[in-house]
């Protein structure tokens, strides 16, 4: 977090100037904003051009206060003007702005006046803001559009949005949403902006932590990429972060976006704190359907323009600090209307970014009403024998036995093979195929390679030696197969699949445990993944869980609300259709019947 604490008014006069001096030379100011044509004007300008390593900023005039007037010529520009010659009050003004009776191409001429008188005194204009914060209202920002690119400029303050007591009574309570969206949208601007209201007290202990917060974090810098050669720029911090996974290493994640159908840009965040690669945020936006089912059955699909953090896409540790940076720059593209929604798949539940993410406001637009789901992992040990002995006696001795049954029924019958080259593709895709034909997961569309875009993910894995997949055939027919990949020292597994016709043989649990001594002996390997999901082997085999969640933040538009509500009723429902199931206890069997269904009308 950057905090920018900057002095308006520099200019009105005299006393002003000194204060703002000494604030200045106390250190206790970043930047000033001029106020051009006030009768200290001078002496502000003169302070402004011996400091060149300072930021100024002109702070716009089109209102009196009683002692306001015009630089351009009052006649060009009589709608802003009294019969005094001098601006309107401010009521009046903002009265007119809403209204639409003050002429864009006047508060133009004024503006191009305002802004040259600064500049010609040889001060370098480094943002602009206003006088009464009119510069929030349509005329306004619709000639600030116009002029400032003529003088190189793009920064403009925002609307206010923190507050020590927020009232109701104000028009930016109820609009300052729609107006911060609409100067973030058309200018470079700050993320949040605080002003002490007159007789406010800025010593009490809500507003200090502010400054002391900045002070004990150090500086954070926020870089975006949005572009594949953006991408490159930030590829050594992000080489240093990288995890486990490998759809977010810096030379995959250009691969897969460019394979994906629904994707329209990357957008990854690096947050540095004084100088330091701290994380890596990997998203994308896409247009997608942002589904809501009651178990397999989808009940609402909208088609929505979504920034999607992926999965395992937060690189690096996160304070509660750096999530809450990482939290609002994602949510500037649905200020500036490029998203609809930001998604954050997986969140480990509890993390600090999960914890900003979910306590976001207004509690309206963020949603994370789906139920948490486990995430498994198995530490591996030295050796299977070590393993097997960390098992319970029962669970070791049933496995044990089913397998020695499955030998001894079918002995040279069995055959099981483990593949890794590129040269095995065809064979692998199409005894895997084979095999998840006859899943439930078929009928779901998850099954191992069933789209245009596993196929090619599975390639990219064989093509870099990562992928492996270990398949049991009986007779030379496939049965039974588990796959995945092995990147970073964890081996993370995809989606299994077995012929239900040698259910009872446990042919799937044969295969997990040769899986499992294949990479006991792998000392590349450490960690076994099984994914999120709570399966029966997983709580068998597994050595550690955690919580994951996706949470979703959705854009203040009409179509973001209405989303949001849409989904949240939806998601509401069906919670309240599971509760009455669990009551009954009658989960397990509808999940039974419903793959069974599935598994009949796949696809032949």
């Amino acid at each position: 977090m950057d905090l920018i604490l900057n002095a308006d008014d520099f200019g009105v006069s005299e006393e002003t100037v000194r204060a703002t001096i000494e604030c200045f030379e106390q250190g206790a100011l970043t930047s000033a904003t001029i106020m051009a044509g006030m009768p200290a004007a001078e002496s502000a300008l003169k302070f402004a051009s011996q400091h060149p390593e300072r930021s100024f900023g002109v702070h716009l005039t089109f209102v009196t206060d009683g002692i306001e007037h015009p630089l351009a010529d009052p006649a060009s520009i009589p709608d802003l003007l009294g019969a005094d010659g001098r601006f309107l009050p401010t009521a009046t003004v903002r009265q007119r702005a809403v209204l639409h009776r003050l002429p864009v191409k006047q508060i133009e001429k004024e503006l191009e006046a305002q802004l040259a008188f600064v500049r010609d005194h040889g001060v370098p204009i480094s943002h602009v803001d206003s006088h009464r914060h009119v510069h929030k209202l349509a005329p306004f920002r619709a000639a600030l559009r116009n002029v400032l690119p003529r003088f190189g400029l793009g920064r403009v303050r925002n609307v206010q949005d923190v507050y020590l007591r927020r009232s109701p009574r104000g028009a930016t309570f109820w609009l300052g949403p729609l107006w911060r969206r609409q100067l973030m949208r058309h200018f470079m601007t700050t993320d949040h902006f605080y002003m002490p209201r007159p007789g406010e007290n800025v010593e009490r202990p809500e507003v200090i932590p502010m400054s002391e917060t900045v002070a004990a974090n150090g500086t954070a810098t926020l870089t975006v990429a949005r572009t594949v050669e953006e991408l490159r720029e930030l590829a050594e911090p992000w080489r240093r972060l990288q995890g486990s996974h490998f759809a977010t290493d810096p030379d995959v994640f250009p691969e897969i976006l460019a394979a994906q159908p629904h994707a329209l840009r990357p957008h990854v965040l690096l947050l540095r704190r004084d100088g330091e690669a701290r994380a890596v945020v990997v998203a994308r936006l896409e247009e997608i359907p942002l589904s809501v089912s009651v178990g397999y059955k989808v009940l609402f699909s909208p088609r929505v323009r979504a920034l999607t953090v992926v999965y395992r896409g937060v690189l690096g540790d996160l304070s509660e600090t750096d999530a809450r940076a990482v939290v609002e720059a994602l949510r500037g593209a649905l200020a500036t209307e490029e998203a609809d929604v930001v998604r954050f798949r997986n969140l480990v539940v509890g993390s600090p970014l999960y914890t900003v993410a979910t306590t976001t406001r207004p509690r309206l637009l963020r949603e994370n009403l789906e139920r948490p789901f486990s995430h498994w992992q198995l530490t591996l040990p030295g050796s299977y024998a070590a393993f097997l002995s960390s098992l319970s006696r029962k669970t070791r001795d049933g496995f044990g036995r089913y397998s020695r049954k499955l030998e001894k029924d079918f002995g040279d019958r069995l055959d099981l093979k483990r593949y890794t080259d590129l040269a095995d593709a065809d064979r692998v895709f199409t005894d895997l195929r084979r095999v998840a034909e006859k899943t439930y997961q078929q009928g779901l569309g998850v099954s191992f390679a069933q789209s245009e875009l596993q196929r090619r993910i599975a390639l990219m894995q064989m093509e870099r030696g990562w992928f492996r997949a270990y398949v049991l055939y009986l007779d030379g027919e496939p049965v039974s197969f588990w796959q995945g990949y092995a990147y970073g020292g964890v081996f993370s597994t995809g989606v299994p699949g077995y012929d239900p016709a040698y259910a009872r043989q446990r042919v799937g649990n044969y295969v997990l445990l040769k899986l499992i001594e294949d990479l006991c002996e792998d000392e590349t390997i450490h960690t076994l993944d099984f994914g999120f999901g709570d399966a029966e082997y997983k709580r068998r085999f597994g050595s550690t869980s955690w919580l994951e969640q996706d949470v979703h933040i959705f854009a203040g538009t009409a179509k973001g609300i209405r989303t949001a509500l849409v989904r949240r009723t939806s998601l509401g429902l069906t919670d309240l259709v599971r509760r009455s199931l669990e009551r009954t206890e009658a989960v397990d069997r509808v999940k039974k019947a419903w793959r069974d269904r599935l598994a009949r009308n796949r696809p032949s």
